[in-house]
């Protein structure tokens, strides 16, 4: 299928503060923006930029851009994720089949997440639509990129599901809606 037309941001120093957040060195921020110029359309999702930034790093420029195409052209991959109503739309959809799947596979962890007062698949929708990339370090992104380009979608929920396995006894044990917060969001107290 051809490539949906591309209408470029209008304000560059939107782009330019959007890759500082990932990069701090000035060659990186300046080639990530400009690589942000290419994929924006009208609309710069924050999942976007890290996905970009990171992929950056070990694909040349053109390379990068084509493969973020290619993801959201496919159904099996991102298609809608980083569009302008992919909160409204896509990434919703996928959190909430993830949230009815916990509702099934793990009722009393879904009671206990709803019980802090969070929304499981408003915490899902940024797990999809940064690829969890936000949640690993370097390293870990590789495997994870791998597995996802082998099954797309899928190995998304299947990511998400051994994540809140995992996680499980802590929320299960947490004493405040902020822990429980933090250990979806895989934040660590300092």
């Amino acid at each position: 299928p051809a490539a949906p037309p591309v209408t470029p941001l209008p304000d560059p120093s939107l782009l330019t503060s959007a890759a500082a957040s990932e990069f701090s060195s000035p060659l990186f921020t300046r080639r990530c923006s400009n690589l942000l110029r290419l994929l924006a359309d009208g609309h710069l999702s924050p999942h976007l930029v890290v996905v970009a930034s990171f992929l950056s790093l070990v694909l040349p420029m053109v390379t990068t851009a084509r493969v973020i195409v290619a993801l959201q052209l496919d159904p099996a991959y991102v298609k809608g994720y980083w569009s302008e109503d992919a909160d409204s739309k896509a990434l919703r959809r996928e959190g909430r089949a993830l949230e009815r799947i916990v509702a099934y596979r793990h009722p009393d962890l879904l009671e206990a997440i709803e019980g802090a007062g969070i929304k499981l698949w408003e915490i899902a929708r940024g797990w999809f639509g940064s690829l969890f990339f936000h949640l690993l370090p370097s390293n870990g992104r590789f495997a994870l990129f791998d597995a996802f380009l082998e099954d797309g979608v899928l190995f998304l929920f299947r990511f998400a599901l051994a994540l809140l396995q995992h996680r499980k006894p802590l929320i299960m044990q947490a004493e405040t809606p902020e822990r429980v917060r933090e250990l979806l969001e895989m934040v660590e107290k300092k």
